[in-house]
């Protein structure tokens, strides 16, 4: 039998109306009153109907999260910031992983409205459909990590171009001029900008070149295969400055050069990372990164999310922050 308030009520000798103001407001209920109530429910083990109380109120409390790649670390720090900051508001996340397919993303873009969640939050696979674009959706939404140059929705983004051309010019610094970067697919958005970036600054310094090193995957996994097939070629035709789209990838490539093959880094091969979401014992070397600060950026998500609920009539805010070059060992040559 499915235990509702009135049971609650009968068992805790008080009226259904007595429960429901408990259930909403426990702190205007007298204690000897509410100890009563709160015995019944764990007793009899009721569970509230968010649901009905959703369609009551007329609001949800929950949050939609949808990533492309929730595996990578930078994700899960996003998240930890979009939580913080929904609990704040009184708010939940529940999150999806779109695995990098515009398809399964679409579908539970669908999904979540038919649910009536309070609002999404989409990092998208590639550029957000027409659906989106023409405002067609019935929750607010907000890009994650994403930024359009004809801003028609409310972002938040990291200025990977920056990274880019940080992650370049440091390792030009370094005396690098065989330049590569690792990673991909080059279809999605954040790869496309942090190449973009890398190129732009190699561009403009003679003698340098930059070789593009796709991979399908972003993870150790890939970043050791790579570092494998770059360990087993002539010293002469290896990149002596690596730029990896991930700090999984640029951990993976440290366990192949270093662990497996015992090649010199950084002093004949430089490597960089993105996101500075891994500890330590992960890599062989302290890896030079780019820190982006996911915490600010999950919890001004959420921050444009209520403005776009509370006035979806203002033109749609872009907000952008600029990643931070953190140098640490795998980049400075000793010599």
């Amino acid at each position: 039998m499915v235990v509702g308030i009135r049971e609650v009520a009968e068992h805790a000798g008080v009226s259904t109306a007595t429960v429901s103001f408990y259930l909403n407001k426990p702190d205007k209920v007298r204690p000897e009153t509410a100890e009563r109530v709160r015995v019944a429910i764990e007793t009899l083990g009721y569970v509230r109907n968010d649901a009905a109380r959703q369609l009551k109120a007329g609001k949800s409390r929950m949050l939609a999260l949808i990533g492309f790649d929730v595996t990578d670390p930078f994700f899960a720090a996003v998240a930890r910031g979009i939580r913080a900051a929904a609990t704040e508001h009184d708010l939940y996340v529940v999150l999806a992983d779109s695995d990098s397919q515009v398809d399964l993303e679409t579908e539970y873009l669908h999904l979540f409205e038919e649910q009536r969640v309070r609002g999404l939050l989409l990092a998208p696979v590639a550029d957000p459909s027409p659906y989106l674009v023409e405002g067609k959706a019935r929750v607010p939404i907000v890009l994650l990590d994403y930024s359009a140059d004809e801003g028609t929705l409310p972002a938040v983004a990291i200025d990977g171009r920056a990274g880019g051309k940080m992650a370049a010019e440091h390792l030009l610094q370094c005396g690098r001029r065989r330049l590569a970067f690792v990673g991909g697919p080059s279809e999605i958005h954040q790869v496309a900008e942090r190449l973009e970036g890398f190129r732009g600054a190699a561009a403009g310094v003679a003698n340098a070149t930059v070789e593009l090193i796709e991979t399908t995957e972003r993870n150790a996994r890939q970043g050791r295969e790579i570092g494998r097939r770059l360990a087993d070629r002539p010293e002469s035709e290896r990149p002596d400055g690596i730029f990896a789209v991930n700090d999984l990838v640029a951990v993976g490539l440290l366990q192949a050069l270093v662990v497996e093959r015992g090649l010199a880094v950084p002093d004949a091969i430089s490597v960089v990372g993105y996101n500075d979401a891994l500890a330590d014992e992960y890599s062989p070397l302290e890896l030079t990164t780019l820190h982006p600060p996911q915490a600010e950026l999950g919890a001004t998500a959420v921050e444009l999310l209520l403005e776009a609920e509370a006035s979806p009539a203002p033109p749609p805010r872009t907000v952008v922050f600029m990643p931070e070059l953190i140098v640490r060992e795998s980049s400075v040559p000793r010599s």
